[in-house]
Formats: C-alpha cells, structure tokens, sequence
C-alpha cells in the first residue's frame, strides 16, 4: 500500500503556557484596589449621565402610559393596562392596513409595467416595420 501524506504527518501538540498569578479572587488582574476605584470615579460621571439621559425618560414613559390624560384638559385619570389593550387591539387592524398597501404599491405596479412592456413588443398594425 502507498502511505499518503497525511500518515506521515506528525503533530505536535501544543506547548502549554502557565497561566499568570491569580489573586484568590479567580481574576488575574495586576491592577491594585485604589487604581480599581480611581477608574470607577472616573466613569461614574459618564454612568450617572447615561443613566439621566436614557432611564429616566423611559421609566417616564411608562409611568405616564398608565393614565388617560387629554393635552386641552387638566387633570388625568388612571387606567392601568388600559392603554396597551388598545394597542394590542388595534394592532392588527393597522396590520391589515399595512398589507393591502403594500400589495398595492408593489405587486400592481409590476403587473401594470409588464402589461405594458407587452403591449409595446407586440406588433401593431398600421406600425411602421423598421426591418431590424
């Protein structure tokens, strides 16, 4: 029998390399406590900031969604999961809605070019033959 190449082949298996230190902790991080909390007080103003700035309006969001409340009148009222049963409810009414336009503005819109595509390939009579 011929031996192929990959008989011969022989690989070697990888050397292993120690792992650095660990410190107890499973983490294997040189950097000491203080420089730890010195890089966390200097994030915390980016932290705090991006916390203000996304959070606040959505638990706002939330908060206000529970209520009835009208821009012309003052006052509001609770509703509880109301206002999402509504949405929920009209979810597919606006779906039904979605479909039918887009049907209308892609598929009738091809047929109607390919119609005329063959209207215009078709020979004429009373055209001029070109003799091409």
């Amino acid at each position: 029998m011929q031996s192929s190449v990959l008989d011969e082949t022989v690989v070697d298996p990888v050397p292993l390399v120690p792992l650095p230190e660990s410190n107890g902790r499973g983490r294997r991080s040189k950097i000491s406590a203080g420089d730890r909390r010195f890089g966390f007080m200097l994030a915390l103003p980016a932290i705090l900031l991006f916390l203000v700035i996304s959070l606040f309006p959505l638990v706002s969001g939330i908060f206000t969604s529970l209520f009835k409340q009208s821009l012309l009148r003052p006052g509001r009222t609770f509703v509880g999961l109301e206002n999402y049963g509504n949405i929920v409810g009209e979810f597919f009414d606006r779906l039904g809605t979605t479909l039918i336009f887009s049907i209308s503005a892609t598929i009738l819109p091809v047929i109607i070019g390919v119609a005329l595509a063959l209207l215009l390939n078709s020979r004429m009579r009373g055209a001029m033959s070109s003799g091409v």
